[in-house]
């Protein structure tokens, strides 16, 4: 048997695979849809079930965002009724005021704009264009930046060290902002987006391709201040869930800028990320980690980068195949051994690190990893349009 036929028997193989980790996956969105009843998961005292939580924070679109992707693989209304259901509470989080946070492109990328790409929803529109000027509000135009955090955010953190501090995971954020631009027509919003992916690229993404977790420019004056982790192991180290976030970051701001800096930057990212991944393709939770513990959260996003970034690639270039078979790789690899198939839980995913410095929900189930996770099946077996 040849190479070519022997790759595509195989590929054929992880279809079914992963149309059985579809089906296991929607099992699992009904039991944590049955536990919340209305409300949001979020980390609980047992590793792989969730506890019910409000609105708040960052992580509660990702429940929405999986209730839409359940919806759009499967047709069932009741996957688009829970989904719906959730539209009021981000809505009445936008009216609470509860928006100072660079997250709000997390929030109601997955909840609103997702509600209004898939139902024409127009009052989940306008909550989405409000959010986004929430975000842009957060822009501070001589450091060319969002500013991730203030200083409350943390008992630990000061206002000073705060202001104009940014970090790579708000790349996942900039969507929100592009997809407002092309709403509106007004250029601002790509504006403050492209500036700030550029300024990423600058002061987050090394040489070699891997990234720091944050930085911080000064406000007033535009200079550099220096380099920081909060949640890797080390300043100059390589955090696995930011690498993640860089690769598909990057490669979805390319999509809506069409700058191939952008591209290139995913590229390096993506690069590096193959590069130094162990034997199995499943990061631990920051690469230069003495410690084992694995981060499947971090696999699942990288996963949905790459298969963003192969399809941003002309035909020709040989790493459009190369990134979506990493991709496919870690699915399978994923569904084979990381899964709660056979265990008590709700959760989909195990082994996510949510934050290890703070040994904070280590070798658990993560709602973001489960949303990446179901994302990269969704994206493997349809012609899925992005929400982000």
């Amino acid at each position: 048997m040849s190479d070519t036929k022997q790759d595509a028997n195989e590929r054929a193989g992880d279809r079914a695979d992963f149309e059985d980790a579809v089906a296991f996956a929607l099992g699992r969105v009904d039991d944590i849809a049955a536990e919340m009843d209305g409300a949001f998961p979020t980390l609980g005292d047992e590793p792989l079930h969730y506890e019910q939580s409000g609105v708040e924070g960052w992580t509660s679109s990702f429940w929405t965002g999986i209730c839409w992707l359940a919806y759009e693989y499967s047709d069932s209304d009741r996957y688009r009724n829970v989904a719906t259901d959730h539209l009021e509470a981000f809505r009445t989080r936008l009216a609470g005021g509860e928006v100072n946070t660079h997250d709000l492109g997390f929030l109601y990328t997955l909840s609103s704009v997702a509600g209004w790409r898939l139902t024409g929803d127009e009052a989940a529109r306008q909550d989405g264009l409000e959010a986004a000027d929430y975000l842009a509000d957060r822009y501070r135009p001589e450091a060319g930046v969002l500013q991730a955090w203030e200083g409350y955010h943390h008992p630990d953190w000061s206002e000073e060290w705060a202001s104009g501090r940014f970090i790579v995971d708000c790349m996942m954020n900039l969507p929100l902002l592009y997809w407002a631009a092309e709403q509106t027509g007004y250029d601002r919003y790509r504006d403050i987006a492209a500036t700030h992916a550029d300024c990423t690229a600058e002061y987050l993404v090394r040489d070699d391709g891997s990234t720091a977790h944050t930085f911080q420019i000064d406000v007033e004056t535009g200079d550099p201040l220096g380099v920081e982790t909060h949640q890797g192991f080390a300043d100059d180290s390589t955090w696995a869930r930011g690498q993640g976030w860089a690769i598909y970051g990057f490669a979805l701001s390319y999509r809506y800028t069409r700058d191939e800096s952008h591209r290139e930057t995913a590229r390096a990212a993506a690069d590096w990320y193959a590069e130094h991944l162990p034997e199995d393709g499943i990061p631990r939770w920051d690469f230069d980690a003495p410690d084992d513990h694995r981060d499947t959260s971090a696999a699942a996003i990288a996963t949905c980068g790459l298969f963003e970034l192969s399809s941003a690639l002309p035909h020709g270039d040989p790493d459009r195949s190369r990134y979506e078979n990493l991709a496919l790789d870690t699915l399978s690899t994923l569904t084979d051994e990381y899964t709660t198939e056979g265990e008590d839980a709700t959760g989909i995913l195990a082994h996510g690190v949510d934050n290890k410095p703070d040994d904070k929900g280590v070798g658990r189930s993560l709602i973001y990893g489960d949303y990446f996770y179901l994302e990269g099946l969704v994206r493997a077996l349809t012609d899925w349009q992005p929400y982000w």
